[in-house]
């Protein structure tokens, strides 16, 4: 969660910065695996309610906690708070599709569609098979009207998963 190995966040920084003591962090590891339990259930506003006060009261807390709040705010529609925790998330630990491909929906969703093409490549280099973010290149090149590399996606996506109904011309 990323209060537990310092030495991966903090092999350049101030040796005399304080940490927190890894048992009194318990109650934070529950509050977690309590939210992943949530997303499992899609109760959405229960993670934000149990992840939430986590961020505000230790604001160090793990890339893992802002990404899965971040998840949360994308399926409540809450992208510019969903857009800030991917942020958080990606500054402090190394980026992943899901992250990159999650900052690309919160940004595409407030029709930032420059910075969320750039976060779908930056997936796709990660994953240059995994389809998801062809699926949100796609339609921000048509309404771009971009219909080529629109059309290139699309096809991906069909390729990605035949029983789509995605296919090429």
């Amino acid at each position: 969660l990323g209060y537990v190995d310092a030495t991966s966040a903090t092999a350049d920084s101030d040796e005399n910065v304080v940490r927190r003591d890894p048992k009194d962090m318990l109650p934070v590891f529950l509050r977690f695996t309590q939210a992943l339990r949530m997303v499992a259930e899609r109760n959405f506003p229960g993670v934000v309610s149990a992840l939430e006060p986590i961020i505000h009261e230790i604001p160090e807390s793990g890339g893992e906690i802002h990404s899965l709040l971040a998840t949360a705010y994308l399926k409540l529609d809450r992208f510019a708070d969903a857009q800030r925790s991917f942020e958080t998330s990606l500054r402090s630990v190394a980026p992943n599709r899901r992250r990159l491909f999650g900052l690309g929906e919160a940004l595409r969703n407030q029709n930032k569609l420059d910075e969320a093409i750039a976060y779908y490549e930056q997936a796709l280099v990660l994953s240059p098979d995994w389809d998801m973010p062809h699926r949100g290149l796609a339609p921000i090149y048509s309404q771009m009207k971009r219909f080529a590399e629109a059309e290139e996606h699309w096809g991906r996506c069909g390729e990605a998963d035949p029983a789509s109904g995605y296919y090429r011309t």
